[in-house]
């Protein structure tokens, strides 16, 4: 059942199937004592160790995003005091691919995996899922049903709005990159939309949705439209510097407000998406399922969303 090379290959396929047959799946928990226990390593308190994946083509890129290594830290620090290990696993590594992955995990005994955001144009992987306990980080990844937990995007958008109109702003844009809006679902745009058709239908710009991402193209549609606060998603800090760059006051003249927050000192309005509580929930999800002793597809999709909160500003002007 661990794949040992010393067991005839037609002799493991014989006994799979009887496993299979009558239900028997491996313990991790039993698994990883007793993996302490052949490898005499004293002194440490046997632990799972459970492999965050990542998609990234050269290696560890995946930290230049603030939401997804606040999201690794999360995860590590809610493993951590459950008493699991988390280890970065690179499939793209020199001399790695996906199902080469899928051996070096299998024999280093470790069936837990937490899966990253895969790159825009990638549906699924090509790893051995029925072997895993897997759990996806926000919803990039379409195939297999694995659990997947992310921000609630809709709401986000939602909530923003209607802060932004708590604090008496009318004409309320939205500019965001295509391919950021298309990682998440066009769940940003939908929110955006529905804030303004209900309950009743308000009049609003023409959102930004830019294929080419540059100070002219954000200016030229800014001009066109005349908001008189920004909503961004994921580059918040340029359209505050193109902002300024074109004599606007923020917040005199203008609003501004980020979907994607990662500072809290009021520097700028927006919504906190707790990336780092999202990691948290994805380590419990895993652990759940390797207590359960689940592997592969879920019969069903599940998506478990977090909401974001709203954090007050300079960006924009006083509620009152």
């Amino acid at each position: 059942l661990h794949n040992h090379p010393s067991i005839p290959e037609s002799t493991r396929i014989k006994i799979r199937t009887v496993a299979d047959k009558v239900g028997y799946r491996l313990n991790p928990l039993v698994s990883a004592l007793m993996s302490s226990r052949r490898g005499h390593q004293k002194g440490r308190t046997p632990h799972t160790t459970l492999a965050f994946v990542t998609s990234s083509k050269s290696g560890t890129n995946w930290r230049e995003s603030q939401t997804l290594s606040e999201q690794f830290v999360g995860a590590k620090e809610q493993a951590r005091l459950q008493g699991y290990h988390i280890e970065e696993f690179p499939l793209f590594a020199d001399g790695m691919s996906p199902a080469r992955a899928s051996q070096v995990l299998r024999n280093r005994g470790i069936i837990g995996i937490i899966v990253a955001p895969v790159h825009s144009g990638i549906k699924t992987l090509q790893l051995e899922w029925d072997q895993f306990a897997a759990v996806g980080i926000a919803f990039t990844l379409s195939e297999p049903n694995i659990p997947r937990v992310g921000n609630d995007h809709a709401q986000s958008t939602r909530l923003a709005i209607r802060e932004c109109r708590r604090h008496g702003y009318r004409r309320i844009g939205l500019a965001i990159r295509r391919n950021v809006l298309e990682r998440i679902e066009e769940q940003w745009l939908a929110g955006y939309q529905i804030a303004h058709t209900y309950p009743k239908k308000i009049s609003h710009p023409r959102p930004l949705i830019a294929d080419t991402w540059n100070e002219e193209t954000f200016l030229r549609w800014f001009k066109a439209e005349r908001p008189d606060v920004v909503v961004g998603g994921g580059d918040h800090s340029n359209i505050l510097t193109w902002l300024r760059r074109a004599g606007y006051r923020v917040p005199e003249d203008v609003g501004l407000a980020a979907l994607d927050l990662h500072v809290y000192d009021g520097s700028i309005a927006g919504i906190d998406q707790d990336s780092t509580g999202i990691g948290a929930i994805v380590a419990d999800t895993l652990i759940g399922r390797l207590n359960r002793n689940e592997r592969g597809a879920l019969p069903l999709p599940l998506r478990i969303h977090v909401t974001g909160r709203w954090i007050d500003g300079v960006t924009v002007r006083s509620a009152s």
